[in-house]
């Protein structure tokens, strides 16, 4: 009998044991799940946070190089207009405008169609050996001003080619605006300002207008149509609430979101003489 009471004790001791490892094992298991789910978290946390940084420096270094590549457009007109002969009222318009040439041919391959200039009257000699009255013009009035200007691509008069105008003012030797210089470019040449922006391995960069028109892309067949309905398929759209609160600001900002189930990160870039807005977009898991 004590035999058996002994033998079924050491049955419920075994058993409490059992039961006591099985326990401390399930919750062994459930704190290193707890803890490899949160380090998973964190670390996605992270990698999505680093990835955020670094496309928006991305956006903010290419943003400058814009910036400078359309200030070295500039650049090449002060050039003109700073030379005695331009500066000389006893030089025709006409003779002026015949030293731009050579200068115009040399720069055909890079988009650049005509050069121009005129007085405050808006008489506008260009290379083209073809005059135009720009007085009304909005960029002439804001170059007036003393602003630097670079026009959204426009239908050209033909109706064949988009154009966009790069022009600044010409001043005296007191400093005193006495006319405008012009730059005609191909509307396609802004594409060629963003296309070195490597954005991942499938991303790529828009420079899109104040409004939303697509002014540069790698795609040709999108340019100068909106990015919400070519793009995007709606203005309405989380991602699109952000790109117009983009477009309106000058500040750069980073935005995730899933796009046709994919997630991505985007972010925006203000240009300087223009509010033109630089965005890259790229998947997640590209970074």
């Amino acid at each position: 009998m004590n035999e058996k009471q002994s033998a079924d004790k050491d049955v419920k001791l075994f058993s409490i044991k059992n039961k006591m490892i099985a326990s401390f094992t399930l919750f062994a298991l459930t704190i290193v799940s707890v803890l490899c789910a949160a380090s998973v978290y964190l670390a996605s946390r992270s990698l999505m946070h680093n990835s955020e940084y670094f496309i928006k420096e991305l956006a903010a270094s290419s943003v400058k190089v814009l910036n400078e590549r359309a200030l070295a457009v500039f650049g090449k007109l002060e050039a003109f207009s700073n030379m005695p002969e331009i500066q000389n009222d006893a030089v025709s318009y006409k003779n002026k405008i015949a030293l731009f040439k050579n200068e115009i041919q040399m720069q055909k391959q890079r988009g650049w169609i005509n050069f121009g200039i005129c007085s405050l009257n808006g008489i506008l000699y260009r290379t083209d050996n073809k005059t135009e009255n720009v007085a009304n013009a909005e960029w002439f009035k804001s170059v007036l001003k003393g602003n630097y200007v670079l026009t959204e691509p426009t239908l050209s008069s033909s109706g064949t080619k988009y154009i966009c105008t790069a022009a600044i003012p010409i001043r005296d030797l007191q400093g005193k605006i006495v006319g405008a210089i012009n730059l005609t470019l191909s509307g396609d040449s802004l594409s060629n300002l963003i296309s070195d922006i490597i954005v991942g391995e499938t991303g790529t960069a828009y420079l899109i207008s104040s409004e939303g028109t697509v002014l540069g892309n790698r795609r040709p067949e999108i340019l100068y149509k909106s990015i919400f309905t070519e793009i995007l398929g709606s203005d309405k759209t989380e991602f699109a609430l952000f790109l117009k609160n983009a477009l309106g600001s000058r500040k750069s900002s980073v935005y995730t979101a899933d796009i046709d189930g994919v997630k991505h990160i985007a972010a925006s870039a203000s240009m300087r003489y223009t509010g033109w807005t630089l965005l890259i977009s790229a998947p997640a898991s590209e970074f």
